[in-house]
């Protein structure tokens, strides 16, 4: 495993009206699934969810590229968002895998606000083992 980042915008819930969000939020989801599909980690997954990816490169390592990349997409449908997240579990996740360090995570005052005003939490995981730096 090489390392990588990236960023996107979740929506979870039992029963998840996928195609009602994608409509909603007229853009294609990035990954979707029902309640009880195959996952990467888990034989079942616990619920349905509806992803929508920063859409820069896994190579780019700076998340806050990725943030700055995916919340324009989000802004400019607010509204829908803000409505998704007072009906289901919604999050703005963050995940890096590095070799030997991670840049960090920071996020301006705007980029807060933005989340902020969207309803949606923030989730960071910052993952550090020096077998990412193998080819």
């Amino acid at each position: 495993m090489s390392e990588s980042a990236y960023a996107y915008f979740r929506v979870v819930a039992d029963d998840l009206p996928l195609d009602e969000i994608t409509s909603r939020m007229r853009i294609a989801p990035t990954e979707s699934w029902h309640k009880g599909d195959p996952g990467v980690y888990n034989p079942s997954r616990p619920n349905a969810g509806w992803c929508l990816f920063s859409p820069l490169p896994r190579t780019e390592l700076v998340l806050s590229r990725h943030i700055k990349a995916l919340l324009p997409l989000l802004e400019a449908r607010a509204l829908v968002v803000r409505e998704l997240s007072q009906r289901f579990e919604t999050w703005f996740v963050c995940v890096g895998y590095y070799a030997h360090s991670s840049p960090g995570l920071g996020l301006s005052a705007q980029e807060i606000r933005g989340l902020a005003a969207l309803g949606v939490g923030l989730d960071c995981d910052l993952y550090i083992d020096p077998e990412y730096s193998l080819p």
